[in-house]
């Protein structure tokens, strides 16, 4: 009975001091959300006359700040490849029917000219709704945006296999600028010169630096900018140019003109770069016009 009386009175005290702990604690929680609701207080007021400080300019340019940090970006792949090329096909159909009916509708009497002229808006119409088509959901930014990282890489590969950081140890390809045709063709020639360096992983140098031209007494230099920061006699030094080849192991080679390859490299137009052929076919209609243009 005294063991009973003695465990009772040793509960009490626990439930006893179980309800001191418990309004203890709340105690604790509303003094520290007082002093929560008092710090947030003086941090907005502070806040407050720091923002009275700021003149008008400030306020724009914060603004202008905010703006464009709450620029959602790009999505990398908003669109499969097989939807962007069955949209363009669609907008392609739809255009060649255009022309067929426009061609046929000319040919009607004038007294059905108002079920013609009604037909010609329609497709105009529909024309319409397709090109919108090419914008939806910021598809259009997103081609664009795409398309710039892609340039961009590109170009940044150029421009390091064009300058080297040791111009006498880079393998180089000579291309003579004064091919026997006309202005067009000759820069066809250095085009075709270009894609067959940078397909080769050489650096691409004019022959004499391109200084004996026939359309400029300036040379290359007269109308374009230099292809490379390297100079011709800095590349070549004492060594003969070998002949160019696929396989050549040569340091420098020489390209003839392309209508004396006898084995055409594959990788001449109209063929792109297979790392980025799936991207290009799925942002650009005509892929070897894009990258040529580079």
């Amino acid at each position: 009975s005294y063991e009973r009386g003695e465990v009772s009175s040793q509960l009490d005290e626990a439930l006893q001091n179980l309800r001191e702990l418990k309004k203890q604690n709340e105690n604790l929680r509303e003094l520290i959300k007082a002093e929560r609701l008092e710090r947030a207080e003086q941090e907005r007021q502070a806040v407050k006359r720091k923002e009275n400080r700021i003149s008008d300019e400030d306020h724009a340019a914060i603004k202008e700040k905010k703006k464009v940090l709450d620029v959602e970006p790009v999505k990398k792949d908003l669109y499969s490849l097989e939807h962007e090329v069955a949209r363009r096909l669609l907008e392609n159909r739809i255009w060649e029917v255009y022309y067929y009916l426009h061609k046929r509708l000319l040919e009607l009497p004038v007294s059905d000219a108002k079920v013609g002229n009604h037909t010609e808006e329609q497709l105009l119409s529909l024309l319409a709704t397709a090109s919108n088509f090419s914008e939806v959901e910021g598809a259009a930014e997103w081609r664009k945006k795409s398309l710039q990282a892609i340039t961009d890489s590109i170009q940044e590969k150029i421009h390091r296999m064009q300058n080297p950081d040791n111009c006498r140890a880079a393998k180089a390809l000579i291309c003579n600028l004064d091919k026997e045709c006309g202005f067009g063709c000759q820069l066809h020639h250095v085009a075709y010169c270009f894609v067959t360096a940078f397909g080769s992983g050489r650096m691409l140098v004019l022959n004499r630096d391109g200084s004996a031209w026939r359309y400029s007494r300036k040379g290359w230099v007269g109308a374009f900018l230099p292809v490379t920061a390297c100079k011709y006699d800095d590349v070549v030094g004492s060594d003969v140019p070998g002949p160019y080849s696929l396989v050549s192991q040569a340091r420098v080679v020489q390209l003839g003109i392309v209508d004396g390859l006898a084995n055409k490299p594959a990788f001449l137009p109209l063929s792109i770069p297979k790392p980025l052929s799936e991207q290009l076919l799925k942002l650009h209609s005509n892929p070897p016009a894009y990258f040529i243009s580079q």
